[in-house]
Formats: structure tokens, sequence, C-alpha cells
């Protein structure tokens, strides 16, 4: 099943889309809440993928529901801080084919990423895969303090884009793509579940076959 078009833009999620970088954040944060014994603070890989498509609010109190709201910002901010030194190290795993796919795609339409994330993690992402070339823009929760569906739409308007599609692998993902009413590319290989979707892929490199014409 093809999707009958080729887009005019192409949105992507980062998280459980591009590349997984669950173990890295675990690692960062649990180092960093380490420091603070007195919390009780604990938490396991699993719960950490839970959390990927969440805004730092919301991953906050997930993870720290006990602690008062001030105190557990405080501390996710610096669990962010060792996270982005983290992944300015390391890195995450890019997901199979994601290269060749991006650079293929690029070439037909303009690419870019939205996410929930803070300010520096997409930046993270582009300078440690070098795919930076790849992406026209992107932009995150961080930037503007607006969920995704805000973001994507006002990347519609600035790039006037009148056939995009949104490539993500969440729930937050699917709600973006109905609220600006654009069809919705569900990534099943990655971390989440959706309530519908118009086209799914297993694979990364689906995409060059969903989207030919």
């Amino acid at each position: 099943m093809k999707l009958g078009f080729f887009p005019d833009g192409i949105f992507f999620d980062l998280d459980g889309t591009l590349w997984d970088s669950v173990a890295g954040i675990a690692a960062s944060w649990q180092r960093c809440l380490a420091r603070y014994p007195q919390f009780n603070i604990h938490f396991d890989l699993n719960d950490v993928r839970s959390c990927m498509g969440l805004c730092i609010d919301d991953i906050a109190h997930r993870l720290m529901p006990h602690l008062e709201e001030n105190l557990r910002m405080h501390l996710m901010e610096e669990c962010l801080e060792e996270e982005h030194r983290h992944l300015r190290e390391v890195g995450g795993e890019i997901y199979p084919h994601v290269e060749e796919t991006l650079l293929a795609l690029k070439k037909r339409a303009p690419l870019f990423i939205v996410s929930n994330c803070e300010q520096g993690y997409i930046e993270n992402f582009l300078e440690v895969s070098g795919f930076g070339s790849c992406f026209l823009d992107h932009i995150s929760f961080g930037d503007s303090k607006q969920q995704k569906g805000a973001n994507t739409l006002a990347l519609i308007k600035k790039y006037g884009l009148k056939q995009p599609v949104f490539v993500g692998d969440a729930l937050v993902d699917q709600l973006a793509a109905d609220e600006v009413q654009i069809p919705f590319i569900w990534a099943a290989y990655g971390f989440g579940k959706v309530e519908h979707y118009d086209f799914a892929i297993q694979e990364f490199c689906d995409l060059l076959a969903l989207l030919e014409n």
C-alpha cells in the first residue's frame, strides 16, 4: 500500500523513530540522582523508556511523584545536563537504514524534526549522527514550550507546506498529526503504541517504498 502522493514535507519524531538513546539517558540520570540518596529515587530502563515522548514536566512527575514540584524540576534539570554531556560524547543507537533513507528522501522533500525534548537534545543528535545537512529545520518543546501539534503547525505555516506527513512511534506523534490533519505514519519498531495510523513501517527504510508514487 502506498501513500499515493509524495509529500512536500516530512516531519519526524526523534526518540523511537530515528534513534534509541534510552540506555544512555537512563545511565546518565541514575548517575546524577545517585548524588541525592536522601530522596530515594529508583527507576529502571523500562521506566525511562515509558517517558520517551513526554515533555520534561511530565517526566519529572512520572519518575519523582513523591517530591515537591520545584525540587523534582530542579533534579530533572540536573539530570538533563548530565544527559547532554553523555550524549555529546556517546550518542544513541541510530536505527538501521536511517542514513541512506534520509539522504534519499531529502532529495525530494524538506525534512524536519519535531520533538518534545528540551533545548540542545536535537542539536546533540544532529551533531553526533552527522545528519545535520539532512534536515531543513527542527523544533522542540524546549524551544517553544508548545506541544507537538502546535510546533508541527508552526513549521507547516513557516514553510507553506500543503501535503506533509508525520512519522513517529508514539501516541503523542499520532495526536500531533491528528491535530494538524496530516497523514500519520507509525514507526512500529519504536517505543510507543498508538490508537490508529494511516500507514505503518516495520523498519525505517520502508518509507521509501511507501512514499514512492
